[in-house]
């Protein structure tokens, strides 16, 4: 599985066109897919900065059950997010608390399928490149890169994931953990390196 780095992140989400604030909330909440797609506006909390995730959309575009009683959680929203969601729901024709938060030009909730394919597109106009294949999934795991570079432990990024066990986040994630730990480890040691130089100056 591929991941976007932050320019490329960029470039995709340039290329996104109207589907640019979806991708953009899968980035920065590491929601699957069907779990985004079944938000509605009852579970957005502007003032507290979370989402309630306890469903989502099955493949008949239907509310349907989480895979998994861990997916059931409260997503920490960054400011941004929290602008992003509001604008969209000043702009969006239904406001009401069971309105899905992503839908079509109608009003329907959209169809993962076409959002898969629009994510490819945007890919493609980008030009980016990745280690592995991108797809929407890539989105879930640039956000727990960003978590885990954020030095953020290993049972808060499993529950903002939606994970039953730290341990399946660690064994995902062990080379990113082991990476964030040792450029920490680094800039102590060049730090320490640093200020012995600097005390044998003086």
């Amino acid at each position: 599985m591929g991941v976007l780095e932050a320019p490329a992140l960029a470039r995709v989400l340039d290329c996104a066109g109207s589907y640019r604030p979806l991708f953009e909330l899968l980035a920065f909440t590491g929601l699957r897919i069907g779990e985004a797609l079944g938000l509605t506006w009852a579970d957005v909390d502007f003032d507290a900065g979370l989402l309630f995730v306890h469903r989502q959309l099955s493949r008949y575009r239907e509310h349907a059950k989480l895979k998994t009683e861990a997916g059931r959680r409260q997503i920490v929203l960054a400011p941004a997010m929290v602008r992003l969601l509001r604008a969209r729901w000043l702009a969006s024709p239904g406001k009401g608390p069971d309105d899905f938060v992503f839908t079509n030009s109608v009003g329907r909730p959209l169809d993962y399928r076409h959002v898969g394919e629009a994510f490819r597109v945007a890919v493609r106009r980008a030009g980016v490149r990745a280690d592995g294949r991108l797809s929407l999934h890539s989105l879930r795991h640039d956000y727990a890169s960003l978590l885990i570079a954020e030095g953020l432990d290993v049972v808060f990024v499993s529950r903002q994931l939606g994970h039953g066990d730290p341990g399946v986040t660690l064994s995902v994630y062990a080379h990113l953990y082991a990476r964030a730990k040792h450029a920490l480890a680094a800039r102590s040691a060049i730090e320490a390196g640093y200020a012995t130089m600097a005390l044998s100056r003086s």
